[in-house]
C-alpha cells in the first residue's frame, strides 16, 4: 500500500478535503499497477491562490512531480494530480513495452562446460547424394541451408549453399 503524506503550509486543510485528495492520489496507485511506493502532497498558500506540489515515488527510483496552481484548493490539487497521472501513464507504458520487446537479461548458465573444450561432432545419418545438374540442384535446395549432390557432368560430389548476401555458393572440389 502506498503511503500518502499531506502537508499544508500557511493553510489548514479540512478533513473532508484531505479524504478527497487521498482518494484522487489513490487512483494513481492503480495506474502504476501497485508499484507506487509513496506520495507527498504539499499545499502552500500563495498571494493569488493555492499551489500544490505532488511528488510520487514509484519502484525503480522513479520520481514523478506535478505542480498545480489555482485560486481554489481542490482545483490546484487536481492540476498537480493530472500532471503526475500523465507521467505515471507514460512510465507504466514503458514498463509494458520493455517486457514485450523480448530483450531479457542472459540467464546464468549452471554447470556450464569449460570454454576451451572443442565442439562435439554429431554425425548425420542417411543423407543420400543424388546425381543432379546445377539447375536441378538449385531447385532441390528450396529453403534449406545447403545441399550435397553428385554433379552429373563431372561425377564428383559438390555442395550448394546459401551465402549471407542471399546468393548461392557452389563448392565443386577439384580432383
Amino acid at each position: 500500500m502506498m503511503t500518502v503524506t499531506l502537508t499544508g503550509r500557511h493553510i489548514d486543510i479540512p478533513a473532508s478535503t484531505r479524504l478527497q485528495i487521498e482518494k484522487r492520489i489513490g487512483r494513481l496507485h492503480r495506474v502504476l499497477n501497485d508499484h507506487a511506493v509513496s506520495a507527498q502532497c504539499v499545499v502552500t498558500r500563495e498571494r493569488l491562490g493555492v499551489a500544490c506540489e505532488l511528488t510520487l515515488h514509484a519502484k525503480g527510483d522513479h520520481m514523478l512531480v506535478g505542480i498545480g496552481r489555482h485560486a481554489r484548493l481542490i482545483t490546484a490539487v487536481g492540476e498537480a494530480i493530472e500532471k503526475v497521472s500523465h507521467q505515471a501513464q507514460r512510465l507504466a507504458d514503458r514498463w509494458k513495452t520493455r517486457k514485450r520487446d523480448g530483450r531479457r537479461l542472459p540467464e546464468p548458465v549452471l554447470d556450464a562446460a569449460p570454454i576451451d573444450r572443442a565442439p562435439r561432432v554429431i554425425r548425420a545419418r542417411g543423407y543420400s547424394v543424388k546425381p543432379l545438374g546445377i539447375d536441378d540442384a538449385v531447385m532441390a535446395l528450396g529453403d534449406q541451408a545447403f545441399l550435397v549432390f553428385r554433379h552429373m557432368e563431372t561425377e564428383r560430389v559438390a555442395v550448394l549453399f546459401r551465402r549471407p548476401d542471399g546468393n548461392l555458393g557452389l563448392i565443386d572440389p577439384e580432383s
